[in-house]
């Protein structure tokens, strides 16, 4: 006999709980916790490629194109001064 599955998918807003006023000292928890677990190789990031050209027009136009462009696989940073 099949029994019936049940599937869901939980999303929770980065800020909801500091917009909510609603147990924001715990966020500090789960940060420090994030941290530890980083630090131990458990998690990793998803950052593949970093811009270090400045943040202005030119490299933010490159990398929306870069991103546009559907090769890209993880996250893009793009980083430096304000520059014009």
């Amino acid at each position: 006999m099949i029994k019936n599955k049940a599937a869901s998918f939980d999303w929770e807003y980065m800020f909801a709980k500091s917009d909510a006023d609603y147990n924001v000292a715990s966020q500090g928890r789960i940060l420090q916790l994030a941290a530890r677990l980083f630090d131990q190789g458990v998690l990793t990031t998803t950052l593949t490629e970093t811009m270090t050209t400045g943040i202005n027009a030119a490299s933010l136009n490159e990398a929306h194109a870069r991103v546009g462009a559907g090769h890209m696989t993880g996250k893009l940073v793009v980083t430096g001064p304000f520059n014009a």
